[in-house]
């Protein structure tokens, strides 16, 4: 049955992948996912007309009900590290308000800093963009702020650029109202680590722009006094 069950995976044609993948059936569809891989450079071109499609209306894509090809397209395309993706993938979450999870849902705050680092081409700007929209979902940013950790974790970004734009952050690229980016803006400078960021993070604190049940900076600084093994 197993052999079975590949063989017709195998036999899968990309319409039926893909129509396999669009709707919402409340199950995995392992096979669609799997025969898509099999058949990754014949369905890359497909799965990149479908985010260049939502990423040009990204708030009429939204109102399609169990509407599942997006969250799918998105996972092989970071699976497939495509960057052609990459600048479609930025368009479309920089959509205004809720858009982004009516599209994708929980991907947002679960998946969406490692698609992004997946399909990165080594241009920031983008990416930058994305943080610094005030348009775009708070929680979409702060993926995007995380983005660059994951970059710089993965080698993709030297560490001294990932501290230098988040100095430019504190310095006015991100906006000075209280939102889940500066939390999240918070975190990252904890999480790289970059002690050499804490003045302009206690400034940040004592203007109130971070939440301190979210970012608490007692924590930070204790953190930040305290070595982490092998970085």
């Amino acid at each position: 049955p197993v052999r079975a069950a590949h063989d017709r995976a195998q036999m899968m044609t990309i319409p039926e992948i893909l129509s396999e993948l669009e709707p919402y059936t409340g199950r995995f569809p392992m096979e669609a996912m799997k025969s898509a891989i099999e058949q990754r450079e014949a369905i890359t071109p497909e799965l990149l007309r479908v985010v260049e499609a939502i990423a040009a209306n990204p708030i009429e894509a939204a109102k399609r009900d169990d509407y599942m090809l997006p969250v799918f397209a998105l996972y092989l395309l970071a699976q497939f590290r495509e960057r052609r993706a990459y600048p479609a993938i930025v368009k479309m979450f920089s959509a205004p308000g809720e858009t982004s999870y009516d599209l994708v849902g929980d991907t947002v705050t679960e998946g969406l800093k490692k698609i992004l680092a997946s399909v990165y081409d080594g241009n920031p700007a983008p990416l930058h963009g994305l943080i610094e929209n005030e348009e775009a979902n708070e929680y979409v940013r702060d993926a995007a702020i995380n983005a660059i950790l994951v970059l710089e974790r993965t080698g993709q970004m030297p560490r001294a650029e990932a501290v230098e734009y988040f100095r430019s952050l504190f310095g006015g690229r991100l906006q000075r109202t209280h939102s889940f980016a500066w939390n999240g803006l918070a975190c990252a400078v904890a999480d790289l680590p970059a002690p050499e960021l804490l003045e302009e993070l206690r400034q940040a604190y004592a203007e109130d722009l971070i939440d301190e049940s979210i970012a608490d900076l007692e924590s930070i600084e204790q953190d930040m006094a305290t070595p982490k093994p092998g970085r």
